[in-house]
């Protein structure tokens, strides 16, 4: 795990997807936004993909360019991988315990 060092807080915060998809799901929860259209590019794919597939409820478009789901088991939880809906199953095979 990739860390640095936050130097307003005095802390250090983890760079990986799993916790990127923490902080855009605490974000978008907070602001209370439904039929949310992602848009995804590069590293910000498995980053959207763990959020839809966790949040299905309130993604309603996905819009993907150059990017790949994630296949690491860190950035994937079961939790996120047994939910489905129709157009997400894809996303959700890339995701492994």
């Amino acid at each position: 795990m990739s860390e640095t060092t936050d130097w307003t807080f005095g802390g250090t915060w983890p760079y990986t997807p799993a916790k990127h998809i923490e902080n855009l799901s605490v974000l978008l929860g907070d602001l209370d936004l439904h039929d949310v259209t992602l848009v995804m590019q590069d590293w910000g794919g498995p980053i959207g993909f763990g959020y839809a597939v966790e949040n299905v409820e309130r993604v309603k478009r996905l819009v993907i360019l150059n990017t790949w789901p994630s296949s690491s088991p860190k950035a994937c939880s079961s939790r996120r991988c047994s939910n489905s809906s129709a157009g997400l199953g894809s996303a959700r095979r890339w995701c492994s315990d």
